[in-house]
């Protein structure tokens, strides 16, 4: 006899909860994919000083079919308990409130918009390349400086854009004509590296400003500094936006922005070791992709939202 949808769900639920005690873990826990566990992996062990977890992501459809993804593990939000849960990426589920979706429930999210914001967190990003990458000083980019001014030139267009999204209307402004706006790669030679990305940001505010101009002739009923109000209230702020912009513009940019620095920092060593071939070798074979070292590591205190995941995981697993 052939299982309903839900049938199917439920029973995985049972099965997946089942196979966290048979593993002597305390749950199973189903995530987005692959990357998304290595992520919550690092932040479950963090908050509950290495307890051992189950971790799945991808399952079965009821048709037999492997999948991934929020909507897959959201499938589960029925069948959820303390050995077997989700943790997903927020998107803009918590800005618009939707509030099935919660801990209570046993559905751990970001609060960012996913784990690539997190992995952008600022404070870490100006020593990944001299800690981790090149192993020389990082005297190039100002990443948390850059980052603080993408926040304020971008927060006021993504105050209009949640603006719509919270009252129903998805096309006034629409997630795809804002990430547009936000999509920065190669519109600037090299980042303009040498000035801190200030051309980026001259870009950015131009395309958000212009935006802005033109909502305000056609909404001009709209009381925007009640919405900056309201957001404010969800930890959104001028200086932080950064973190609630889809994560993967946001962090496709920071990786481009480091392979370059990287590669500066590299070229003018070599030029400072002159002839010292064997010290050239060295400083070559160990250095690393920033991409993966960005990958790597998580800020697990300092700010709301990481603070906020490790309150809810302290009470909850």
């Amino acid at each position: 006899m052939s299982l309903t949808e839900s049938q199917h769900y439920e029973l995985w639920a049972d099965y997946y909860a089942g196979e966290a005690i048979l593993l002597k873990c305390v749950a199973s826990v189903h995530v987005e994919d692959f990357e998304d566990a290595v992520f919550w992996e690092k932040t479950l062990n963090n908050y509950t000083s290495g307890k051992k977890f189950n971790f799945i992501y991808h399952s079965l459809t009821p048709s037999g079919s492997d999948a991934t993804g929020v909507n897959h593990c959201l499938k589960y939000k029925d069948y959820l308990n303390d050995r077997f849960f989700i943790c997903i990426d927020s998107d803009y589920r918590y800005l618009l409130q939707k509030t099935e979706i919660s801990a209570t429930n046993y559905i751990f999210q970001t609060y960012t918009y996913s784990i690539e914001n997190h992995l952008c967190y600022k404070t870490k990003l100006n020593l990944i390349p001299e800690k981790k990458c090149t192993g020389v000083a990082n005297t190039v980019f100002n990443f948390e400086a850059f980052l603080f001014a993408y926040s304020n030139a971008v927060y006021e267009a993504f105050i209009w854009h949640l603006y719509f999204l919270r009252n129903g209307n998805n096309t006034a402004f629409s997630k795809d004509e804002f990430n547009g706006i936000i999509h920065l790669l190669q519109v600037i030679p090299n980042y303009d590296i040498e000035n801190g990305g200030a051309a980026v940001i001259s870009v950015l505010s131009t395309r958000c400003n212009e935006k802005i101009d033109s909502l305000k002739v056609q909404h001009s009923d709209v009381d925007i500094e009640t919405e900056k109000a309201y957001f404010q209230q969800l930890g959104v702020t001028r200086d932080n936006t950064y973190l609630f912009v889809r994560g993967h513009n946001l962090f496709d940019l920071v990786v481009e922005i480091g392979n370059h620095v990287n590669s500066i920092q590299l070229s003018q060593e070599k030029q400072r070791l002159a002839d010292n071939r064997g010290a050239i070798m060295r400083l070559y074979s160990r250095a690393t992709p920033f991409k993966r070292e960005l990958e790597r590591e998580i800020v697990a205190d300092g700010y709301g939202e990481m603070e906020r995941i490790g309150r809810e995981i302290r009470t909850m697993v």
